[in-house]
C-alpha cells in the first residue's frame, strides 16, 4: 500500500479541489463561509473520494481526518479572504495568491502526515517503479489531473496581478483555467 496510498490521497485532493468544485461553489463559500451548503458539500466530497479511492477499511480514520482537516483549512482560508474580497489592489491580489498556495500547502502537508502515519518500513522499490499494475495507472491518472486543471489555476493565480492591468474587454474570462 506504501506509495499508492500517497498517490490516492493526492488524487482525491486534486479531484476535490480542482475538478469537482465549480466556480459557483467557491463564490458562495466566500460569501457565506461555513454557512454555505457548498462548503459542506466540498469537504464531504473530499472525505468520500478518499474513502472510495483508498478502499482500505482498516484505516477507517483517514476519511474523517480528511473531512475535518480539509474543512478547517478551507474555513481558515475563507475567513482570511473575507478581508480582501472585492479589493483589486496589487497587495490584495498578492495576499490572495499567497493564501491559495498556503491553503494547498496545508492540504498537502496533511496528506503527507497521514501517509507517513500509515507507511510501513518495507517499501519494495522494484515493485513501485517497474511493475506496471493498476497502481501505476492511478499514478499516471493523478499526474495527468495534476498537470491539467490545477496548473491552469496556479498560472491564473500567478498572473492575476498582470491581468488586472489590462482592459477586461480584451481578455478571456477564467483564462487561467484554460491554459
Amino acid at each position: 500500500m506504501e506509495i499508492i496510498l500517497l498517490i490516492k490521497l493526492l488524487l482525491a485532493h486534486l479531484l476535490t479541489d480542482f475538478i469537482f468544485q465549480p466556480k459557483k461553489w467557491v463564490e458562495q463559500k466566500q460569501a457565506k463561509l461555513a454557512k454555505s451548503k457548498y462548503f459542506w458539500f466540498h469537504i464531504t466530497i473530499a472525505a468520500a473520494l478518499t474513502y472510495i479511492l483508498l478502499q482500505d477499511w482498516c484505516n477507517w480514520w483517514i476519511p474523517p481526518s480528511i473531512f475535518i482537516s480539509h474543512g478547517a483549512i478551507d474555513i481558515w482560508k475563507l475567513y482570511q479572504e473575507k478581508n480582501i474580497n472585492g479589493d483589486t489592489s496589487e497587495k490584495a491580489l498578492k495576499k490572495s495568491t499567497n493564501l491559495f498556495f498556503i491553503d494547498q500547502g496545508l492540504h498537502l502537508f496533511v496528506i503527507l502526515v497521514i501517509w507517513l502515519i500509515t507507511l510501513s518500513n518495507t517499501i519494495d522499490t522494484q515493485t513501485l517503479f517497474f511493475d506496471w499494475t493498476s497502481e501505476h495507472k492511478i499514478i499516471i491518472i493523478t499526474a495527468i489531473i495534476a498537470l491539467l486543471s490545477p496548473s491552469g489555476i496556479v498560472i491564473g493565480k500567478l498572473t492575476e496581478s498582470f491581468r488586472n492591468k489590462f482592459n477586461s474587454k480584451d481578455s478571456l474570462e477564467n483564462a487561467g483555467t484554460y491554459i
